[in-house]
Order: structure tokens, then sequence, then C-alpha cells
């Protein structure tokens, strides 16, 4: 009898761990799956009126206008600062206005159920466009690269694409002033906001899409200094087109490219294999139609010269610091 009732107390003591860890592990995964996809909803609409005087005080946005159902943002992709200095490996676009018609930010964005992660989608195409009308992609490239840590961007996090189009692969938090607006709105139509909350505070924490509800339950994102920069996923919903990973917000303005990949003479990847290459300057040129870059391999300095007419001629004029001077002209219809 001695030996059955230790038996039966030990069977007992090991029964009741089983539960307490049972239950542990239960409530546990219960609280992690409705932090992860907790499917909520919000009233929140985006005040036409805040959102013009916001997008207006930039020279990039050429207009605005809205319907029942969007705000829509007009610019040239223009930044309000110098752009492409500090980018130190091959890179032969350059910057030139584009008529962006328009960028859409929905007035009452929906939480979405789906998860839409930059990490794993939206490789191509624009993901939120700044207050200033520059657009914004993934700080992730095609190939998968973190850009920030390739040299391929400029001191704002900027750099020229396939189009000659400049846009931000990081968050712009240089456009954060004392009053705390947004910085930025995502396509889901939900605002981006730098490292403070509108009334000034410390941000408050951040769910996995690096946003929260905040004031009167309105959801809106945070940009970070360092990666995802933006946001890591989209709370909002979106209509995606193409393949995973290179899918993109379907129905956004494209810019509107004129030279050919084939017909780009090389400025700097001509060099690439020397190193020490690196844009040193860009300004814009007095008639405001057109920019002269200036650049440097090995100490020795180079630049490109380029500049249009009313008549859509694009004249490039290269400067090579071999002493070499080569001109091309393309026809923008």
């Amino acid at each position: 009898m001695f030996f059955d009732r230790n038996r039966n107390v030990s069977l007992m003591r090991l029964s009741l761990w089983v539960l307490i860890l049972f239950c542990a592990f239960f409530m546990v995964s219960c609280s992690d799956d409705e932090s992860e996809v907790a499917p909520v909803s919000t009233n929140q609409v985006n005040d036409v009126a805040f959102l013009s005087s916001l997008f207006l005080q930039y020279d990039g946005v050429l207009s605005t206008n809205s319907d029942a159902d969007n705000f829509y943002v007009n610019s040239n992709g223009i930044a309000n600062h110098r752009m492409m200095v500090g980018i130190t490996v091959s890179n032969d676009r350059l910057v030139v206005p584009h008529h962006y018609d328009a960028w859409a930010i929905p007035l009452r964005p929906e939480i979405s159920d789906d998860e839409i992660s930059l990490e794993t989608d939206l490789r191509e195409g624009v993901v939120a466009i700044a207050i200033n009308g520059v657009p914004i992609f993934n700080p992730i490239g095609e190939g998968g690269q973190r850009l920030n840590d390739t040299g391929k961007l400029d001191e704002f996090g900027g750099q020229a694409g396939l189009d000659d189009d400049y846009h931000y692969h990081v968050a712009p938090l240089h456009l954060q002033t004392s009053e705390n607006n947004p910085i930025a709105y995502a396509l889901d139509g939900f605002p981006i906001y730098g490292t403070r909350e509108s009334d000034g505070s410390l941000v408050q924490p951040l769910d996995d899409f690096n946003g929260h509800f905040h004031d009167d339950d309105e959801y809106h994102y945070h940009a970070l200094e360092e990666f995802p920069f933006i946001f890591e996923k989209f709370r909002g919903k979106v209509t995606l087109s193409g393949s995973s990973p290179e899918t993109k917000i379907a129905s956004q303005p494209i810019a509107d490219g004129f030279r050919p990949a084939d017909q780009i003479r090389s400025f700097l990847s001509q060099y690439a294999s020397s190193g020490g290459v690196e844009i040193t300057d860009m300004v814009q040129n007095d008639n405001e139609m057109g920019y002269s870059l200036f650049y440097e391999v090995n100490g020795e300095e180079g630049s490109v010269v380029y500049f249009w007419d009313i008549d859509g001629f694009y004249t490039f004029e290269y400067n090579d610091p071999d002493g070499t001077f080569f001109t091309e002209v393309f026809e923008r219809r």
C-alpha cells in the first residue's frame, strides 16, 4: 500500500504539471495569434484640406484634387534638396522632372486581414508618397539587397531610377518639422509620421507593421532611422499586380522614361572596377531647365551637364575625368 500511494501521488503531480504547461502554452499561442493579425476596423477619414496644405507647400507638387474615394497628388518628382550627392557606386542614370498624374491616397483607408510584407513583396513600384511629391520605393531592391547598405543611395536616401526618375528608398525624415505632421502617406491611405507623435510626445509602442492606433483610434505608421525605415507591412488594403516578390501596387503612375537603357552612356560604370567613385555635387542650372552633376574618380573630377528646351529635346554633355568630351541628344515626346 505504501508503494502504491506514492505512485499515485507522483502521477497526480505529473498530471498537474502537464496541465499547467498546456494552459501556459495555449495562452501564449492565443496571445501571439491575436497580436499578429488582430482584425480591427477604423472609421478614420483623411481630411482633404489638411492634405492639400501639407503637400502644396512644396514646389515639386504641381497640384492636388480629390473625388469621393481618393486624394490625388500630381508631382514632378523633384526633391526640395540637392540630389544624388554621396552615391559611391556606378549609377549612370540622371534626374529629370516627370509628370506623375497622379498618386492616389485613399480618403477612407481600410484595415486589411492580409499581411503584405516589404520583405517578401513590392520589389517594384512605389509604396508611399512623401509630402514633397517624391515617390518612396521599397528599402529592398530587386536583387533582395537593403539598398541603404550598398552605396547606391545619396545623402537623403534617394537615387535616380531606370527612367531618370528620382525616388527615396528610406524614410524622408528630413521632412519632419516642429509641427510633427506626417512626412509621407502610404498608398494604403495611412499617414507616416516621423520620430515623434503628432503632439510632440515620444513614439508609443509599435505593432508588427511599424505603426499603431493613436489619438481617436486613428492608425498611422512611424518612420525609423534604420531598417525597415518606413513600415514593415501594409496595415491597410491595397491591390497588387505581378508575381511575388516583383509585385507592385496596381494603378499607379509611372515615370515617362525617354532614354533607352542600351543608349545611355556610361559615365560612372566605366570606372566601377577602379573604385574611388563618388558623386560630389549636383546643382540646378540658372534657367531651371537642367542640372550639372559633378563626380570624382580617385580624386579626378568629371561632370555631366544636361539641359532641355520647350520642344522636348534633352542634351547631355559628358566631361570625363580623362578629358574625353561626349554629347548626346534625346527627344522626349
